[in-house]
């Protein structure tokens, strides 16, 4: 008598499950870190958007100071500053935007100012402005509309004496 042995070849119920199952587990393991990694990679968007902003607006502000002739008027929410040419400028906000009496904004209409700019202007010993602080906080995106995640804010501040000529 002749024995002939079977092999079988294929998977058991039990194996293919026990693949689907890790497989599963694996997908929604990459496709939470790709998630992940897309709310990472906004939230730093815009923070990049918030801070280059921000540092503009700071610099037109600071250098227009620095090179001005001296300064016209400093209340905590707005600055003249006279420039060389006796004309002035003006910063204040205006439409929750830095603005200038030239027409120009000096922060987009993606951003929002949330506080300032606040003023503040150091006298020398003669009683004429030598240095002006400056204070301010931008904010993209609404807290009331967008999720905690699509929310930067960002506080910017500088100084700046004026030169004596």
């Amino acid at each position: 008598m002749r024995v002939t042995s079977f092999t079988r070849s294929g998977f058991t119920l039990i194996e293919l499950l026990v693949v689907i199952t890790i497989f599963g587990f694996l997908l929604l393991t990459a496709t939470g870190l790709f998630f992940t990694l897309f709310v990472g990679q906004d939230k730093t968007s815009s923070g990049i958007i918030v801070k280059q902003q921000g540092d503009y607006a700071l610099s037109q502000m600071l250098t227009m100071i620095r090179s001005g002739a001296g300064v016209d008027s400093c209340t905590a929410s707005s600055l003249v500053v006279r420039n060389r040419d006796t004309k002035t400028t003006q910063f204040f906000v205006e439409n929750s935007k830095i603005a200038s009496n030239s027409g120009v904004y000096l922060t987009s209409q993606d951003l929002t100012v949330t506080s300032g700019p606040t003023f503040t202007c150091t006298n020398d010993d003669a009683g004429q402005v030598s240095l002006v602080s400056i204070t301010f906080t931008l904010r993209k995106g609404d807290p009331a509309v967008d999720k905690a995640r699509d929310v930067v804010t960002q506080v910017f501040t500088g100084s700046a004496g004026l030169r004596s000529y």
